[in-house]
């Protein structure tokens, strides 16, 4: 007897090696996927902006890196202690201003390299409710609102905990997804022609906007994500969504909080990730890295002794052996990592 729904690879060939660059950017679950490849080592960066959720925002973050924009320290608004932009996440807020606004325009700077050479870009969307600036927010928290984001709606990535009431908040409709996330296609290909993109709709739950209006909002990014996919090529969807709601289909793989997956459904959805974008090559290679990304990772009792010194070695000969055959370019960094942990043990 079958007693659940699995998800069945589709028939898109697209693989995921790791002589590939990958961007990934969009919601908290870009993250949960993306630390999971850093650490096995592929050549991947993720949300360049921080954490976004909705398709605007995320859609901002990617224009501002495209048109190379230049933001100014009057743009940041003062709250709680710090600077804060609505076009970045709280990560990048800091309690000086000027510093923030260099790190924000350094990293804009540094992306569209990025951007130009990925092969791989994988975008995460949260939710299709949106929140925009009301036309007293700016005189309220003190701050110049430049109006050059994708929409003539001032949509924020972040609302940094300030009152509702400067806010209007909405649901987007397919349309705007879909006539936004087209021009940001013909953009990206006309600095990037061969880049592959993969869609996914978040797995975690929006309750806060009612049961009834997560499963509305996810409705209209899954509509928006299909016209997209059938529209242009090398554009695809990755079912993130899918394997939690329907694969899985159980309350024991959330997290207490009812919203969140739990660490064994994200890993079942790795496991599916894989499934679907890893050749046998690639397969092969990434139990190896995660053998060394486990190893760079593990602190012995004594960094001095002659053992460790032993591990060490083996791991570098490994690494040097595989940069033989490879030549790939994430293996450089644990491989440096290794040799300047070796050069400072006392023998």
């Amino acid at each position: 007897m079958i007693f659940r729904t699995e998800i069945e690879r589709n028939n898109n060939p697209l693989s995921i090696s790791y002589d590939d660059k990958i961007l990934m950017i969009g919601s908290c679950f870009t993250e949960n996927i993306g630390n999971w490849l850093k650490d096995s080592l592929f050549d991947i960066d993720f949300n360049p902006s921080g954490i976004m959720y909705n398709p605007v925002s995320v859609a901002d973050s990617l224009l501002n890196i495209i048109n190379q924009r230049r933001f100014e320290d009057k743009e940041l608004f003062y709250h709680n202690g710090v600077f804060n932009s609505f076009y970045y996440h709280s990560r990048f807020s800091n309690s000086d201003k000027i510093e923030m606004i260099n790190n924000i325009n350094n990293d804009i700077i540094s992306q569209k390299e990025r951007l130009e050479k990925t092969d791989i870009l994988f975008v995460t969307f949260g939710t299709a409710w949106v929140y925009s600036l009301n036309k007293n927010a700016a005189d309220y928290i003190n701050t110049f609102i430049r109006k050059d984001s994708a929409t003539d709606e001032q949509i924020v990535g972040n609302c940094h905990k300030l009152s509702d009431k400067l806010f209007t908040r909405r649901r987007l409709d397919i349309s705007e997804i879909t006539t936004l996330w087209s021009e940001i296609i013909s953009k990206l290909r006309v600095i990037n022609k061969d880049m592959k993109i993969i869609f996914t709709v978040s797995p975690i739950r929006h309750i806060k906007d009612t049961l009834h209006g997560n499963q509305l909002s996810k409705a209209v990014l899954q509509l928006a994500i299909e016209e997209l996919c059938c529209k242009n090529n090398n554009v695809s969807y990755f079912p993130a969504y899918e394997i939690l709601i329907d694969d899985l289909r159980d309350y024991r793989f959330y997290t207490p909080d009812m919203v969140h997956p739990s660490e064994s459904a994200i890993e079942y959805i790795k496991e599916k990730f894989s499934e679907y974008y890893f050749n046998k090559e690639t397969v092969s290679l990434h139990k190896e890295c995660q053998k060394i990304s486990r190893a760079l990772n593990h602190r012995p009792k004594n960094e001095n002794s002659y053992e460790y010194l032993v591990f060490l070695t083996q791991n570098i000969n490994k690494l040097e052996s595989l940069i033989q055959k490879y030549d790939y370019f994430s293996f450089q960094k644990p491989l440096k990592q290794f040799l300047r942990i070796k050069q400072n043990i006392k023998t």
